[in-house]
């Protein structure tokens, strides 16, 4: 649980979600970019930038978020993107309730 204790980004959901058994990089992608917008939306992730020490959230709305990191992944040539290349992201106060719950049932 990652985004318990320190930042997240695009390249690590894309690792993770290739532990589903999608083998594609596009697929990975697009199932990276679901799951992104759907912790998005839900309000559980909060997408922005490193700067210096600190994540500055974007401050587009939700919706037009999604639709800049879609934009973003999808021009590049490889779905394999670099650490921080795209966004990074914070647990929002509701992510991180989320997230000690699931720390506390897995033990």
């Amino acid at each position: 649980m990652r985004g318990i204790d320190d930042w997240v980004h695009a390249a690590e959901v894309i690792s993770f979600v290739g532990r589903s058994g999608v083998h594609l990089a596009e697929d990975r992608r697009d199932l990276a970019l679901g799951l992104i917008a759907r912790l998005i939306l839900a309000g559980l992730i909060v997408p922005g930038d490193i700067v210096g020490q600190s994540h500055r959230p974007w401050t587009c709305s939700p919706i037009e978020s999604i639709g800049r990191i879609t934009q973003e992944w999808s021009a590049k040539p490889d779905p394999f993107v670099m650490p921080g290349e795209i966004v990074w992201f914070d647990l929002s106060p509701e992510g991180k309730i989320v997230g000690d719950a699931v720390l506390r049932r897995i033990g």
